[in-house]
């Protein structure tokens, strides 16, 4: 996690609010974002650090012949499978039926629903296929998560094969009944049905179990406003302190301009440390 250069002024007992001054040293002038093309599974694995999936198919391996997996695919199981060694401080583990239970479920998700609220933000997209005679598209959103449909139809972009979106949207689901979210893009037709041009699908309750912090984009540098303001709920500290505690590490101890972990310090920038960030 980045250090925030930062200096803050102190009278008497009361503290005011921090100046923010941003280091020019090794810092870029201007913060960047990096983009990718393609789904952030292609990039970075399936976030299945937390369980795996399994495609389940009807019938057995040999039975229909003749059909293709997708006609036989009947939906997925979410699971993991663990064995750990016992020892001989385990022997009496019989005595207590819930002695081993911290140690099988540690890092799993409690079996319960969760409800949450999932923004979309779709920005843009390029080099569409043409669906028009003209060589052009007229591109619209659809969304699909459980039984939650969006068209935003009535804001097509007329003859654009790489056209810029803008759009924002909201919707309300619950882990694990809703977990599919589909984007799909469509060529709007005046006369007759509309095409579809393109597809992808993201698990979201993979991105929102998984370690990876793959619910939001974590940026480079620390910025309380401004176009690089950070996005994510959690602050560096407090998630710091939560890879703490889960891998059972003593720490973390501020101090200005360093961090103490696990008798390890880590040295930066930092003038002086807010509490808030």
């Amino acid at each position: 996690l980045p250090f925030v250069p930062v200096t803050g002024q102190q009278d008497g007992d009361k503290k005011k609010n921090p100046i923010l001054n941003v280091s020019q040293e090794g810092v870029s002038k201007l913060a960047t974002l990096q983009l990718y093309d393609k789904e952030l599974e292609s990039e970075f694995g399936p976030f299945d650090d937390w369980v795996n999936t399994f495609e389940l198919f009807r019938g057995k391996a040999n039975d229909e012949v003749g059909r293709s997996s997708e006609e036989r695919f009947v939906g997925k199981f979410k699971g993991r499978f663990c064995l750990y060694k016992l020892t001989e401080e385990d022997d009496e583990w019989e005595e207590s039926p819930n002695s081993g239970q911290f140690k099988i479920t540690r890092g799993i998700p409690p079996n319960t629903s969760v409800k949450v609220l999932i923004r979309v933000y779709i920005v843009s997209a390029s080099n569409l296929h043409p669906a028009d005679t003209d060589g052009k598209s007229d591109p619209y959103i659809v969304l699909r998560l459980g039984k939650t449909e969006i068209k935003d139809r009535d804001n097509y972009i007329p003859k654009q094969l790489n056209p810029v979106f803008g759009r924002s949207f909201e919707i309300q689901a619950t882990f694990p009944k809703d977990s599919l979210l589909t984007t799909l893009i469509y060529d709007h037709d005046t006369i007759g049905t509309d095409d579809l041009i393109g597809e992808t699908c993201i698990d979201l309750e993979n991105r929102f179990y998984s370690r990876h912090r793959a619910t939001c984009g974590l940026p480079t540098e620390y910025s309380i406003d401004g176009y690089n303001a950070r996005r994510d709920s959690t602050k560096p500290s407090e998630l710091l302190t939560t890879l703490c505690k889960e891998n059972r590490l003593d720490g973390p101890y501020f101090r200005p301009g360093k961090i103490t972990i696990g008798g390890n310090v880590f040295a930066g920038k930092t003038l002086f440390m807010d509490e808030g960030i």
